[in-house]
């Protein structure tokens, strides 16, 4: 590019008279020059010329994905439905960052649209390299986006992943296209960017089986990965696997589901907690107690006894699990109601009422 600037006119001979010496060239980029005359002094101080970056400067091409188009459903694991590379500047930083889902899709078909740094450069999400960035908000019209962002770019260019988590609520048969609109990327010091709209030519489906989408809770033992064998007093543990609590890529989150003495009707609330950052799987524990004093709702233990069947609930029946309290090693003996739920006191006069459970009876 070229800029020209009016600075003064130069005198050799002639003209109005001058002082100093007889006329050289200037310094690059600035001019300070004395000129006098009997009638005129004319001073030019050093002037800076800051010249703006281009719209569209900056440039995002599309690298991925090699799955496209494909069927995405709620029981699959984070997708990356994009990827790309932005080139900005020799040092630049990443400022804002804007992507476009085309077709028929709604934010309700999304736990979440995240955009992660993809770490290797290969267009694939690796859950163990591949690092969080943000989360891109939706703002409408199929745009998710974040302008909050203060990424340096290694030599001023990177590449990034946009990765989804179907929800549990997402419609079926919902699509989308994706990619890059025009000037929807914004770096400190190259601009705007694309100076052209890059999108995939493929289309993802999104998929959801009858009856819901991949929620499952069950109970196990100690490792979360064997059925359970609970002998009173034990420990009960719980894993719950459910993309709709994975809100946020960047933060372990909690999920609750509700256990139940379904002799009982005695209920507790259990706290899960993410396995990491960026998960579907859910685990927890909870006490069992075999007092009768402990069978008072949401006090923190569940009171059952050998041949109690219990059950884990998630989101009011979506998902259920149950499993049958094992008799110990000796008999039980319990005051109950006339229903023979657990009782704790008795008026006058009254009937008494016992539960007795004795394995080698």
């Amino acid at each position: 590019m070229t800029t020209r600037a009016a600075i003064g006119k130069r005198h050799s001979q002639g003209g109005y008279p001058y002082c100093g010496r007889a006329a050289e060239p200037s310094p690059p980029r600035t001019v300070s020059k004395l000129f006098c005359s009997s009638s005129l002094l004319l001073i030019f101080v050093p002037l800076l010329l800051t010249l703006a970056a281009p719209a569209g400067a900056t440039s995002v091409s599309l690298t991925q994905p090699p799955l496209s188009p494909a069927t995405l459903t709620p029981a699959d694991p984070d997708t990356a439905v994009l990827a790309f590379t932005i080139t900005g500047a020799a040092t630049d930083t990443l400022t804002g960052c804007t992507v476009t889902f085309s077709g028929l899709t709604l934010p309700s078909d999304f736990d979440t649209v995240a955009l992660y740094i993809d770490a290797n450069r290969d267009g694939i999400y690796s859950p163990a390299t591949d690092v969080f960035l943000t989360n891109l908000v939706s703002v409408g019209g199929g745009l998710y986006s974040s302008g909050l962002l203060s990424y340096v770019m290694p030599s001023g260019s990177d590449s990034f992943l946009v990765i989804v988590n179907i929800s549990d609520t997402a419609v079926s048969g919902d699509s989308f296209q994706s990619g890059i609109d025009i000037n929807q990327v914004t770096t400190a010091v190259g601009g705007a960017g694309p100076g052209s709209a890059q999108f995939l030519p493929g289309f993802w489906i999104i998929s959801v089986p009858s009856g819901g989408g991949g929620m499952v809770v069950k109970f196990t033992d100690a490792t979360y990965s064997a059925p359970p064998g609970y002998i009173s007093p034990d420990t009960g543990f719980i894993q719950l696997v459910d993309s709709s609590a994975n809100m946020n890529a960047g933060l372990t989150e909690t999920a609750t589901v509700t256990v139940t003495n379904l002799f009982t009707g005695e209920t507790e609330t259990v706290i899960l907690t993410e396995i990491n950052v960026n998960a579907d799987t859910f685990q927890g524990s909870f006490p069992i107690s075999d007092l009768p004093a402990d069978s008072i709702p949401q006090n923190g233990f569940l009171y059952a006894v050998g041949g109690d069947v219990i059950q884990v609930d998630r989101s009011a029946g979506l998902a259920i699990d149950t499993t049958t309290i094992s008799s110990g090693g000796g008999p039980t003996v319990t005051f109950t109601d006339s229903t023979f739920a657990p009782a704790f006191s008795y008026s006058t006069p009254d009937t008494g009422y016992l539960e007795i459970i004795d394995p080698a009876a």
